[in-house]
């Protein structure tokens, strides 16, 4: 198989920006790493499993909806022996739907959301993302030819914030998702086989954790 691709980026590729204040009076605050001292996480089993759903005879898409439910317990900025509790429910969205046109091509839209989350002291805004793809097969379906826009409301750049006294910290990290890539695919010899993939259960726990 040959494939040859091309991707275009107006800039660059990761930028964070953000602000932290600290209203301690006459205390002084020395950042540590620290681990949390208890995790919690319920009903991470997705409510709505990616299968292959046929809408219609040139509409295929395939679905996930998990609910999850965390609380976390981790020392006090100011005391280590008092322990703060954070408990949030959210939830993560995606669809992936592909719609045959005939002639060779189809369109391929994805659309993902995150609702607000948390981690430790920090508050994770909600963000999405979205992508749509054309496709033209010829030369008897050796060949292709794939035009896909990625990031297309550029929506996939993480907020977190805190308000926990004593600390006030916002941070914006700006991933530069957004691309153009134009891709082009041959086959060279037989194409009447079925390809295998192998993935472990690691790699899917963390594709699904991040809903792709």
């Amino acid at each position: 198989m040959l494939q040859l691709g091309f991707a275009a980026r107006t800039q660059p590729v990761q930028v964070a920006t953000g602000s932290a204040t600290l209203d301690l009076g006459p205390l002084a605050l020395k950042p540590a790493a620290q681990n949390l001292g208890e995790v919690v996480v319920m009903a991470r089993k997705p409510l709505l499993e990616q299968k292959p759903v046929t809408v219609a005879k040139w509409w295929t898409m395939n679905n996930s909806l998990t609910l999850t439910y965390q609380q976390l317990s981790f020392p006090n900025p100011l005391d280590s022996h008092r322990i703060l509790t954070r408990s949030k429910t959210y939830v993560n969205v995606s669809s992936d739907n592909t719609f045959t046109l005939g002639r060779g091509w189809s369109v391929r839209a994805y659309g993902l959301y995150n609702s607000p989350s948390i981690y430790g002291l920090l508050d994770w805004a909600a963000y999405s993302y979205a992508s749509l793809g054309v496709k033209k097969t010829f030369l008897a379906k050796r060949a292709s030819l794939n035009l896909t826009v990625a990031d297309l409301f550029y929506q996939l750049n993480f907020l977190e914030t805190t308000n926990i006294k004593p600390v006030a910290y916002a941070s914006r990290l700006h991933n530069n998702t957004r691309c153009v890539k134009l891709a082009f695919t041959f086959s060279f010899g037989k194409t009447d086989f079925k390809s295998k993939r192998v993935e472990t259960n690691t790699n899917a726990t963390e594709r699904g954790r991040l809903g792709i």
